[in-house]
C-alpha cells in the first residue's frame, strides 16, 4: 500500500467516524430514554443533551483550516482521532445527564476537525485523480449505511419519505 493509499484509507475511516459520532445518539436515545432511567424518560430531553455537540461542531469547524496551516494537517488529524475516540469513551462511561452532555460537547469539538482538514488531505493524497478518491470514499459511505444499502431503492425511499 502506497503512502497516498494509506492516507486515503485513514481519511475515509475518519469520515466514517465523524458521521458515526454525530449521528449515533438519536438511535441510542431509543434505549436510553426509559422511565426512571439515569438520563430521563423523554426522548426530546435526552436528545437535547447533544446540543453542545452540534454547536461546537459547527463553530469550531471554522478555524480548523487556519490551525492546520499553523501546526500541520497530519498532527491535527491525530488530535482528531485521539480526541474523538477518548470523548466517545467518556460518553460510554457517563452516568449523569451533565456528564453525557459534557462528553458529547467534547466529541463535537474534536469532530469539527475532520471536514476542513480531512477533505483537504483527501484531495492532496489523490494527486491528479481526486474523483477516484471521492468514489472510494462514497463506497465506504455506502457500506457504512448497513445491509439495506444495496437493496432495491423503492422501499428505502418510502421509509425516508415517511
Amino acid at each position: 500500500m502506497t503512502s497516498a493509499a494509506r492516507q486515503i484509507a485513514f481519511i475515509n475511516a475518519a469520515h466514517s467516524m465523524c458521521h458515526y459520532c454525530l449521528l449515533i445518539l438519536p438511535t441510542a436515545v431509543l434505549a436510553m430514554a426509559t422511565p426512571g432511567g439515569a438520563f430521563g424518560s423523554e426522548y426530546g430531553a435526552v436528545l437535547a443533551l447533544a446540543t453542545g455537540m452540534f454547536v461546537l461542531y459547527g463553530a469550531l469547524s471554522l478555524p480548523q483550516g487556519w490551525i492546520a496551516a499553523r501546526i500541520g494537517r497530519k498532527p491535527l488529524m491525530t488530535v482528531y482521532f485521539l480526541g474523538t475516540g477518548l470523548s466517545l469513551v467518556a460518553c460510554g462511561f457517563a452516568t449523569t445527564p451533565w456528564l453525557l452532555g459534557a462528553a458529547l460537547a467534547t466529541t463535537g469539538a474534536f469532530a469539527a476537525i475532520y471536514h476542513p482538514v480531512g477533505t483537504a488531505m483527501l484531495v492532496e493524497a489523490a494527486g491528479d485523480r481526486p474523483g477516484r478518491s471521492y468514489r472510494r470514499e462514497r463506497r465506504v459511505r455506502q457500506l457504512r449505511r448497513g445491509p439495506g444499502a444495496g437493496r432495491d431503492g423503492v422501499p428505502g425511499r418510502a421509509v425516508r419519505l415517511a
